[in-house]
């Protein structure tokens, strides 16, 4: 784990630092040309789009907080505090939690409430996926499933939105729900009733891609319902429920595509 556990050099972590910010600029410069009116108000028009450039700006963001680690190593420092390391960790999940629950809650016109909340969800989240990503470095799998990562959304979105009334049925998110909850049930009672633990995480790992790519489904075929709606749209809100799938999916592929090869790797 030699290669992880070293910083990056100033250079290597100026150039991508740079990258993240020009991306951001020029995401922002688009939201806002986009999204918002003259009175700086969101508009409706364009509003799958506009949920997908909040989308590109989030990646960008949880990107540019994986660059920062890489160069200063904080989530190394937490995991290495022991139990205390471990609190943190499961304080700032806690915190994501409840930060999901406020944006939900907020009113649709307090966009700087939606905007400041929605920050701090990706900030954190994009921290605390620092873990995979760092796994999916590691094990050479990380770009490769970026790559896929970016496919499957692309796919997804283009089936659940042009065919998503011939194959999904209105109660599919639904059902798919209550597989997720199942499936969180069976990762915390499993490991405790399975010996081999590397293929019961793999068979897991599988089994939650399929229920996330067939939710990515459901949402793109319920954005465009929501999209012809609109009356006042709220971009942060909408684009969250979308960010979390992506990162699951992501999170799934490189926890597949690694299977094995971490082993004897320094």
């Amino acid at each position: 784990m030699k290669n992880i556990l070293q910083p990056v050099s100033n250079g290597e972590f100026m150039i991508k630092f740079l990258i993240v910010v020009l991306c951001s600029v020029i995401n922002i410069l688009a939201i806002n040309n986009y999204a918002f009116n003259k009175e700086g108000k969101l508009v409706c028009d364009n509003y799958v789009l506009n949920t997908y450039l909040y989308v590109v700006l989030a990646f960008v963001i949880m990107g540019g907080i994986f660059v920062v680690d890489e160069r200063f190593k904080l989530m190394f420092k937490i995991m290495g505090m022991g139990m205390i390391g471990v609190g943190i960790l499961i304080l700032l999940f806690l915190v994501e939690l409840g930060l999901v629950i406020a944006l939900q809650y907020i009113d649709d016109e307090n966009l700087v409430a939606s905007h400041a909340v929605w920050i701090s969800l990706i900030s954190i989240l994009g921290f605390l996926t620092t873990i995979t990503l760092y796994f999916g470095s590691l094990t050479g799998t990380l770009y490769q499933a970026i790559v896929l990562t970016i496919l499957i959304t692309i796919i997804t979105g283009y089936i659940g939105y042009y065919y998503g009334d011939k194959l999904i049925s209105v109660d599919f998110e639904r059902y798919l729900t209550y597989a997720l909850i199942g499936l969180v049930i069976v990762y915390i009672v499993g490991p405790f009733l399975v010996k081999d633990k590397e293929n019961f995480n793999y068979v897991m790992a599988a089994i939650s891609l399929v229920i996330f790519i067939l939710l990515l489904l459901a949402y793109n075929k319920n954005i465009r319902i929501r999209a012809a709606e609109c009356k006042i749209p709220n971009y942060p809100k909408e684009s969250f429920g979308l960010i979390i799938k992506i990162v699951n999916v992501l999170q799934d592929l490189i926890r597949l595509l690694s299977k094995g090869k971490g082993r004897g790797r320094k």
